[in-house]
């Protein structure tokens, strides 16, 4: 089971050597957040769409707005309710700002926003 799904990825294990990582590891930031973003980097994240792949019978659809198919980058910039809950965040985000970013480049500038703040 766990090959079949290593083969359906749409993208590459992350190089676990990757200075982001360690970068990750260390932010100050409660240690579910971490995870939260660890699953997020490795495609592991429940998001509706994820489960479907893995055969799951459910709505892709986002269950917060019923906009849009449920995706990570979806999840944490796109959706109302997730821009919502970044600009009122200690860390004020627009996910509006960079739309163009991926989901990965995105993170990293977060990472840096903390390495910065702290």
């Amino acid at each position: 089971m766990q090959e079949k799904n290593l083969q359906n990825r749409s993208e590459p294990l992350p190089d676990p050597n990757e200075p982001r990582w360690g970068r990750l590891w260390k932010a100050r930031a409660h240690p579910r957040a971490i995870n939260c973003v660890w699953r997020v980097l490795n495609n592991s994240l429940p998001t509706r769409l994820n489960l479907q792949k893995r055969g799951v019978n459910c709505i892709a659809l986002c269950p917060r707005c019923w906009k849009k198919e449920e995706t990570k980058h979806h999840l944490l910039k796109e959706c109302e309710f997730a821009r919502c809950f970044w600009f009122h965040s200690q860390l004020g985000i627009r996910t509006s700002d960079s739309p163009e970013l991926n989901i990965k480049k995105w993170i990293e500038e977060l990472l840096d926003k903390l390495d910065r703040d702290s």
